[in-house]
């Protein structure tokens, strides 16, 4: 994992302005897909690891939802932001949780920081329930998009001789295949049920990429365009150990 300092670090420094990406594309419509994944279930216990500033909690009943985080910011702003809900500093490496206590365990953008995923894996099947739901939300290592795209965005700043400014990658943002969490999930006693790709980046970031993104997330009978062009990949397990 990166650093957890530099991991707490970072979402610190974001947590007053991070309940605001709800509204950018990519994070709603992941949410979007959270939402339909539970809209079926009646969890009486959910524990959300990695609850930022808690925009999920909005999908579940106060006295069934606990959220946890590194970051004592995202903590603060989360409690803030629902104060009818409750939020704790907590390490997604040791969850502060008792075994097989959650009926439903999300967990949205988390493994991506770690180089090995199977621990945390593990520690998200020792907090939930037999039968129980796990969501596990991560970018996409399908995606094929992304570097042509980049490439055509550093093409047009030198037309337009301007400076290209690449992401600076400060902490791990490790991407995953469908393959990839299939495989990672049946080793930790963990069982595929659904899954959903989404934030589509079939053009530039610019509206008729948003507009065709809205459309086309989502949609298993797209797989074919989506799994090689969604940024980010939404997985639905039950647990069967």
């Amino acid at each position: 994992m990166s650093g957890k300092q530099t991991v707490t670090e970072h979402f610190d420094s974001y947590a007053p302005t991070w309940h605001l990406r709800i509204k950018q594309h990519p994070y709603a419509i992941r949410y979007r897909v959270v939402e339909r994944m539970v809209a079926g279930l009646s969890p009486k216990t959910v524990v959300d690891v990695g609850s930022g500033t808690g925009e999920y909690c909005q999908l579940f009943d106060p006295q069934t939802y606990i959220g946890y985080d590194i970051s004592p910011e995202m903590v603060k702003h989360s409690s803030r932001l629902y104060p009818t809900h409750k939020f704790e500093v907590g390490d997604a490496e040791q969850i502060p949780q008792p075994d097989a206590s959650a009926d439903l365990t999300l967990d949205i953008a988390v493994i991506e920081y770690y180089d090995d995923p199977l621990p945390h894996m593990r520690e998200l099947v020792r907090i939930t329930k037999p039968e129980g739901t796990v969501i596990v939300a991560v970018p996409n290592g399908d995606n094929r998009s992304k570097k042509p795209l980049n490439g055509l965005a550093r093409l047009i700043d030198r037309l337009l001789v301007r400076p290209y400014k690449p992401y600076k990658k400060d902490i791990l943002h490790n991407a995953h295949t469908l393959k990839d969490m299939r495989a990672l999930g049946e080793s930790v006693g963990l069982k595929m049920v659904d899954y959903g790709y989404c934030s589509l980046r079939v053009l530039m970031h610019d509206r008729p990429n948003t507009a065709l993104s809205e459309v086309w997330s989502d949609r298993h009978s797209l797989d074919w365009l989506s799994s090689k062009t969604a940024t980010i990949l939404v997985c639905q397990y039950v647990k069967t150990v």
